[in-house]
């Protein structure tokens, strides 16, 4: 597609901020190691042309995207198609490291898919042309909260079909993106599955009602339907041994960080059995933690045979990402963070996954769409601030519900909202074979 002259003028303004942008982002703690690669250099490309592109911006989009392979692989087994080559990017080391991870478990168990990992590149116009030129995808799967006009152009200029799947839209996020306004029609995804009626209307009022759909949220697939077993071989299992209670506070952000080591302190006070597990979002804040003045710190790298386990009164900075999930499952009292600052929350569905019922702050807007039936459910608890959250920690701790019983509400809840990714693997696969 020619771009117009407004196209042109729009993305000139555009490029000239990324290039004034350069120095600082180079210095950027999460961009600096890897970012000679954002910048598109000749190995950054695949080796051979893709047939889908998968962009997942960080750790919580790239399990999205993890699950959406795993589902077409099992379209392409079912059907027989031609497996197909896939490029996963994504902008932070967490997405990176989670999607690594991926691409290996699918030399076994997904060998129907070719899947290759990439470092996003910088949205610079011209970057993502060559981006795109290097990779030569038939089809650009953007997933949630994902519309970088630098890709997006250089998709249209190459006629390069994109779909946006599970997509949310803020209402914040979506008074930011009106600045580009005449820029988004010319750019337009070919469809956009959005994971509830008001992100939809945020994105047809963008792109046009026409290319709009609801589907449902993929997250909700990601509840495991049973209730998992620990396994005895676990870092959560080893390092926290049985018999010991043990508290939570997960996916942690920066701007908490203040706000919870007066928490920490009172619940060593009235829980003085119990050890304090601290899961940082981002592993850069480690160090941090490290130097919490309320309590001595154990670094989980530093607990194992040479050290040994945690014990009562122990506050545990879990310096490993990917393992949330079996604390989950080994925590008796749980709390999930983005939600005491206003951050818009962390996914505090897959602590109720595990058995547990999970304390949330006031701020988890990211999460609306899980329904205020939720909590009249008993899934999960609301605090209003920090001062109640020690509070109802150590209720959670001393009156928890039996996991069984929270697995079977939670069933009720998740059932009938299930299916989102196959749906979105099926509506990739059709946008592919479109593109034939």
């Amino acid at each position: 597609m020619k771009p117009s002259l407004g196209r042109k003028l729009l993305l000139g303004e555009y490029s000239l901020l990324w290039r004034a942008a350069r120095p600082v982002l180079r210095r950027h703690k999460r961009l600096r190691d890897d970012f000679s690669l954002r910048l598109v250099p000749g190995e950054w490309g695949p080796g051979k042309p893709v047939d889908i592109w998968i962009q997942a911006a960080s750790g919580g989009e790239a399990f999205l995207a993890r699950r959406l392979l795993e589902a077409v692989n099992g379209l392409v087994a079912a059907e027989r198609r031609h497996p197909p080559r896939v490029l996963c990017t994504s902008c932070t080391r967490q997405g990176l490291d989670v999607l690594h991870a991926a691409a290996s478990h699918a030399k076994t168990a997904w060998p129907s898919l070719d899947v290759t990992v990439r470092v996003f590149p910088l949205d610079q116009p011209k970057l993502m042309q060559r981006a795109v030129d290097l990779a030569s995808p038939r089809a650009v799967v953007l997933l949630e909260t994902e519309l970088w006009p630098g890709l997006m152009a250089a998709c249209a200029e190459k006629a390069v079909p994109m779909l946006v799947v599970n997509g949310r839209m803020t209402e914040k996020s979506y008074s930011g993106y009106r600045w580009f306004g005449p820029l988004w029609r010319q750019v337009a995804p070919e469809r956009i599955l959005a994971m509830s009626d008001p992100d939809g209307a945020r994105f047809a009022a963008l792109f046009g009602y026409d290319r709009v759909a609801v589907m449902p949220n993929m997250k909700f697939d990601a509840v495991p339907g049973t209730l998992p077993a620990l396994s005895p071989h676990s870092p959560a299992a080893t390092l926290l041994p049985e018999g010991l209670p043990v508290i939570l506070l997960a996916s942690v952000r920066e701007e908490e960080e203040p706000l919870l080591g007066p928490v920490i302190k009172k619940l060593r006070s009235l829980a003085p059995d119990a050890a304090i597990v601290v899961a940082p979002r981002h592993m850069e804040r480690v160090d941090a933690w490290k130097a919490l003045p309320e309590a001595p710190v154990a670094l989980r790298s530093a607990l194992g045979r040479e050290n040994g386990a945690a014990s009562p009164g122990h506050v545990v900075v879990w310096d490993a990402f990917g393992e949330l999930t079996a604390l989950y499952a080994r925590a008796n009292a749980v709390f999930v963070g983005g939600s005491l600052a206003p951050l818009g929350g962390q996914n505090f569905l897959e602590p109720a996954g595990q058995g547990r019922v999970p304390v949330i702050g006031p701020h988890w807007k990211n999460f609306a769409w899980v329904g205020e039936e939720f909590f009249t459910a008993g899934l999960a608890v609301r605090v209003e601030n920090a001062e109640e959250l020690a509070s109802a920690l150590i209720d959670k701790l001393r009156n928890a519900l039996d996991p069984v019983l929270v697995r079977e509400r939670l069933a009720a809840y998740v059932d009938p909202r299930r299916g989102g990714t196959l749906l979105a693997a099926e509506a990739v696969w059709e946008t592919l074979e479109k593109s034939r």
